[in-house]
Protein backbone atom coordinates (compact mmCIF):
# COMPACT_ATOMS: atom_id res chain seq x y z
CA UNK A 1 0.00 0.00 0.00
CA UNK A 2 1.44 3.33 -0.96
CA UNK A 3 1.52 6.23 1.48
CA UNK A 4 -1.31 8.14 -0.22
CA UNK A 5 -3.62 5.10 -0.01
CA UNK A 6 -2.74 4.55 3.66
CA UNK A 7 -3.40 8.21 4.46
CA UNK A 8 -6.77 8.06 2.72
CA UNK A 9 -7.70 4.84 4.52
CA UNK A 10 -6.82 6.31 7.94
CA UNK A 11 -8.86 9.44 7.21
CA UNK A 12 -11.87 7.43 6.12
CA UNK A 13 -11.62 5.11 9.15
CA UNK A 14 -11.43 8.16 11.40
CA UNK A 15 -14.45 9.70 9.71
CA UNK A 16 -16.36 6.44 10.16
CA UNK A 17 -15.51 6.36 13.87
CA UNK A 18 -16.59 9.99 14.31
CA UNK A 19 -19.85 9.42 12.42
CA UNK A 20 -20.69 6.30 14.43
CA UNK A 21 -19.79 7.99 17.73
CA UNK A 22 -21.98 11.00 16.94
CA UNK A 23 -24.90 8.78 15.82
CA UNK A 24 -24.75 7.15 19.25
CA UNK A 25 -24.52 10.56 20.90
CA UNK A 26 -21.32 9.69 22.74
CA UNK A 27 -19.30 12.73 23.78
CA UNK A 28 -15.58 12.75 23.00
CA UNK A 29 -14.63 12.93 26.70
CA UNK A 30 -16.80 9.93 27.60
CA UNK A 31 -15.56 7.94 24.61
CA UNK A 32 -11.96 8.72 25.53
CA UNK A 33 -12.57 7.67 29.12
CA UNK A 34 -13.95 4.30 28.05
CA UNK A 35 -10.90 3.74 25.84
CA UNK A 36 -8.57 5.01 28.59
CA UNK A 37 -7.02 7.61 26.30
CA UNK A 38 -7.19 11.40 26.16
CA UNK A 39 -9.83 13.37 24.27
CA UNK A 40 -6.94 14.73 22.19
CA UNK A 41 -6.10 11.16 21.14
CA UNK A 42 -9.72 10.65 20.03
CA UNK A 43 -9.46 13.82 17.97
CA UNK A 44 -6.32 12.51 16.27
CA UNK A 45 -7.98 9.15 15.58
CA UNK A 46 -11.05 10.82 14.08
CA UNK A 47 -8.86 13.04 11.89
CA UNK A 48 -6.99 10.00 10.55
CA UNK A 49 -3.71 10.94 12.17
CA UNK A 50 -3.31 7.65 14.08
CA UNK A 51 -2.47 4.26 12.58
CA UNK A 52 -4.81 2.05 14.63
CA UNK A 53 -3.88 -1.52 15.43
CA UNK A 54 -6.36 -4.38 15.23
CA UNK A 55 -6.89 -4.53 19.00
CA UNK A 56 -7.84 -0.86 19.17
CA UNK A 57 -10.19 -1.19 16.19
CA UNK A 58 -11.89 -4.13 17.90
CA UNK A 59 -12.18 -2.16 21.16
CA UNK A 60 -13.67 0.87 19.38
CA UNK A 61 -16.10 -1.34 17.45
CA UNK A 62 -17.26 -2.99 20.68
CA UNK A 63 -17.88 0.39 22.32
CA UNK A 64 -19.82 1.58 19.28
CA UNK A 65 -21.67 -1.75 19.07
CA UNK A 66 -20.75 -2.32 15.43
CA UNK A 67 -18.79 -4.88 13.48
CA UNK A 68 -15.18 -3.81 12.89
CA UNK A 69 -15.94 -3.86 9.17
CA UNK A 70 -18.08 -0.74 9.62
CA UNK A 71 -15.02 1.10 10.89
CA UNK A 72 -12.70 -0.33 8.26
CA UNK A 73 -15.03 0.24 5.34
CA UNK A 74 -13.29 2.73 3.10
CA UNK A 75 -13.07 3.04 -0.64
CA UNK A 76 -9.61 3.63 -2.03
CA UNK A 77 -9.56 5.60 -5.24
Amino acid sequence: MILAEKTLLLKEMGANIKKLRRERQIEVKAFAGKLKISPQAISKIEKGMVDLNVSRIMEIAALLKVNPEEILHAELK
